[in-house]
């Protein structure tokens, strides 16, 4: 619809009545008018209004509102005098009331009021351009749902080709045909059951357009298709087709088509976006989960090769639990005995107390002296107690040493205290004094007054690592010997552990702390020992460093950073 306004209450510009103009001299309702279209044609009647209102209808056009689009023509008579000093206050044209009837005016306003529709309808279709590219732009949003802003872009992608009916065609991986929903009246997008039969014959040709296109009607159909292929990473995610019937396809214009290529783009790129975005989430998710099982798997390994060492201590500790617990299980035989005499020796104590009030007491009296000879009561009363505490050191000797395989294999990995190094280290070589390296002599050099604040099953652990190590290398060394030694500052505390092995080449030392890296065969060793202790110590946030030369031994330094404890 062409809007245009006249102002005037004159009987005598009938010759405008061919335009249907809206005829309006209520400043209210005239204003009102203007607000509300922002493009048309006004004229106004300076008889009917006046110098005053119609300077200040021009300046709330052009001032107030500051519309431009609006064009405001001007009817005076030859004697009419319109003048102002501000240039925005003049109209766009002044006509004189005996041009009216004139066919170059009327011809002049014909093509006023169609440059003026032409503008209004540039202005809709920028209108529903930057609504397509909003509707795109939707999809940066961090709150994106997908379905929703594809339901959003769909209704004005429809809205923009001006379409009698939009399919979305989705392809399915798990069926041959794809999937098909439809743009309903309320803006929701339902599923269709069958392909609609106009756009049967359409299917194989939108299954090989990657770009926007317009499929132009063949004799069996009426309508104009719009195909709108949504890319992702290559791959179709959906096709979008507006169906406009064949009369009214002109408004597909060359720019419209580039709008939509357009939007295609920015679309793809906000979809690959998105796809990006829920693919790292998803490895993240898995990432995270692996690292998970990564952390509990080193901490179940850490804990299979704690107990790999009590087994290889296994055999030596067995040997000295064995030697108390028989010195023990033998003192049981004498220890019958004994008490048994004891019992026998009383009984005659009760007789013979008995006797000396019945007189008869000479008879008892020999009984008792001859037994305690026959028995060697003396003997049995010295050896007694020394049975009785020997047998209680074996035991004793027998719980210290499961005491120390219990603390040992203890698996408590964030408990920090403070404790002696000195004592920490002696519970370590006190387990292997037990096993069948006693050829090996184990010198603790440790001050007795260090103090490390640190978790202490950890230490152990890591410490025994090494030992074991230095044990090995020590097989064929004559006069095998291990020390242990500290120091420390206000800084760091240094624990050093040297032996007089075999040593180590510069090859062997840069792979020594490598996983499974071994120097023995796959039967005598698993390699995994001083990697555990890497890693352990690196919880501890201490360092390791080995240094070692080929038959000159071996020095392993394990810096603790005081600060960091």
């Amino acid at each position: 619809m062409i809007n245009f306004l006249l102002i005037s209450n004159q009987n005598d510009l009938s010759a405008l009545n061919k335009f249907s103009p809206t005829v309006e001299v209520r400043t209210q309702k005239i204003k009102k008018w203007i607000r509300d279209n922002a493009h048309g044609l006004i004229m106004i009647d300076f008889a009917t209004c006046g110098f005053t209102l119609a300077s200040d209808l021009i300046r709330y056009t052009r001032m107030t509102l500051r519309n431009p689009r609006l064009s405001l023509w001007l009817i005076c008579d030859e004697c009419d005098n319109y003048h102002v000093d501000d240039d925005l206050l003049w109209p766009d044209r002044i006509v004189r009331v005996s041009e009216l009837e004139h066919p170059a005016l009327l011809a002049a306003i014909t093509n006023e009021l169609n440059k003026q529709f032409a503008s209004q309808q540039m202005l809709q279709e920028q209108q529903l351009n930057v609504e397509l590219i909003s509707k795109v732009n939707q999809f940066n949003r961090r709150d994106l749902v997908v379905q929703a802003s594809l339901t959003e872009f769909v209704s004005a992608l429809d809205v923009f080709c001006q379409s009698t009916q939009t399919i979305i065609v989705k392809p399915s991986k798990s069926q041959l045909t794809p999937k098909l929903f439809q743009l309903d009246a309320s803006r929701k997008l339902i599923s269709l059951p069958t392909i609609p039969k106009n756009l049967t014959s359409l299917m194989d040709k939108i299954a090989h357009n990657d770009l926007p296109n317009i499929l132009f009607p063949e004799q069996t159909r009426t309508q104009t298709t719009l195909v709108f292929p949504i890319m992702i990473f290559g791959e179709r995610f959906c096709t979008v087709l507006c169906c406009v019937e064949s009369d009214k396809a002109d408004h597909l214009s060359v720019s419209k088509v580039k709008i939509i290529e357009e939007a295609a783009v920015q679309l793809r790129i906000s979809l690959e976006s998105l796809e990006a975005q829920r693919r790292m989430k998803f490895h993240y998710s898995r990432l995270k989960k692996t690292l998970t099982e990564l952390h509990q798997t080193k901490s179940h390994l850490v804990h299979s090769e704690k107990m790999a060492t009590v087994g290889r201590l296994a055999a030596g500790i067995a040997h000295e639990i064995n030697n108390p617990l028989s010195i023990a299980l033998g003192n049981f035989t004498p220890l019958n005995h004994y008490v048994d005499s004891m019992m026998t020796l009383i009984n005659m104590h009760d007789e013979l107390i008995e006797n000396i009030h019945l007189q008869d007491n000479q008879s008892a009296s020999e009984q008792l002296s001859k037994y305690k000879t026959d028995t060697n009561f003396d003997f049995i009363r010295d050896d007694l107690s020394a049975v009785i505490e020997d047998s209680k050191e074996s035991l004793v000797r027998v719980r210290n040493i499961v005491a120390d395989l219990r603390s040992f294999t203890n698996q408590n990995p964030t408990e920090i205290e403070q404790f002696s190094l000195f004592n920490a280290c002696q519970d370590v070589l006190k387990l292997h004094s037990y096993s069948d390296h006693k050829q090996i002599s184990f010198h603790n050099h440790i001050p007795n007054e260090l103090q490390i604040s640190t978790n202490r099953n950890q230490l152990l652990q890591a410490i025994n690592h090494v030992l074991e190590n230095a044990i090995e290398a020590l097989e064929k060394t004559e006069n095998p010997s291990i020390k242990l030694s500290a120091n420390s500052d206000r800084e760091k505390i240094v624990l050093t552990i040297s032996d007089n092995g075999i040593g180590m080449s510069e090859e062997v030392v840069s792979h020594i702390f490598d996983p499974f890296y071994s120097t023995k065969s796959l039967t005598e060793g698993r390699g995994m020992g001083l990697s555990i202790t890497y890693h352990l110590l690196t919880q501890l946030k201490a360092d390791i460093k080995v240094v070692s030369q080929p038959n000159e031994g071996t020095n392993v330094v394990i810096t603790f950073n005081v600060n960091s404890m």
